[in-house]
């Protein structure tokens, strides 16, 4: 999937925001000197950081400017998940291939009533993530019906469920509560990871919501832990390094 202007611009941003360039508290550079930066007019740049502030990496103070509000422990809840540092550090090594987009029934996803109320149908779908053509994740992804599914499948490769989401239909994803245990794989997808049926894997049940509490997505992914690794610390959800 190809970056617009904007979406370069906030990428860069928050990757330096992350990596700890602007720390906690820095004056982030003006709009002007931003549009200099990345070569772009100032409707890329202003998109970039509204976006920023609206996920709580930046906020502007009046007369003062704009400065970083995102810390370890202070920031978004992705900033802050358990394989977060994974996904950063073996980001540009990592690629997806979408199995299959579908519709399917509310009762398919988990707790689909509740989080899928009044819907008919959903949206399904599957996906294998690899890093360094490895594949590590097994992806169940549960959009709400409304959404266009001929565009979701126009993606088809994409990397995650959050740029598409914000890219087709400019949903962000504010409120996240995650549920983890060690599980034998099931059958498909010991195949698909190429593991066998009896090795662990982790489980990872996400219920994802907007600003507003709307639901957003519902994951029900399986990760070979061999490989990422999922660790609780302190406040918040770090991941651990591999081996």
């Amino acid at each position: 999937m190809e970056l617009s202007l904007h979406q370069r611009v906030y990428v860069d941003l928050k990757e330096q925001i992350e990596n700890g360039v602007f720390k906690y508290g820095d004056l982030i550079p003006s709009e002007s000197d931003l549009q200099k930066k990345y070569a772009v007019s100032r409707a890329p740049v202003r998109q970039a950081l509204a976006r920023l502030e609206n996920e709580f990496y930046i906020e502007k103070k009046q007369g003062k400017g704009t400065f970083v509000k995102y810390s370890l422990g202070r920031g978004p809840w992705y900033a802050i998940g358990g394989l977060g540092e994974d996904y950063k550090r073996d980001w540009d090594k990592q690629k997806s291939v979408t199995l299959s987009v579908e519709y399917v029934g509310v009762e398919e996803c988990p707790d689909g009533r509740r989080l899928f109320s009044g819907q008919g149908k959903i949206v399904k779908i599957e996906r294998l993530r690899y890093v360094n053509d490895v594949p590590i994740y097994y992806l169940n992804q549960f959009l709400p019906g409304y959404l266009d599914i001929e565009k979701i499948r126009a993606e088809n490769n994409f990397l995650t469920i959050r740029e598409l989401l914000y890219q087709l239909f400019n949903i962000s994803v504010h409120h996240i509560y995650e549920e983890v245990a060690a599980v034998n794989a099931p059958e498909k997808v010991a195949a698909a990871l190429g593991v066998s049926a009896l090795k662990p894997l982790l489980e990872i049940k996400m219920s994802a919501f907007t600003a507003g509490m709307d639901t957003a997505y519902y994951d029900l992914d399986y990760v070979n832990s061999d490989y990422w690794k999922y660790k609780s610390r302190g406040n918040g959800l770090l991941a651990a390094n591999k081996n």
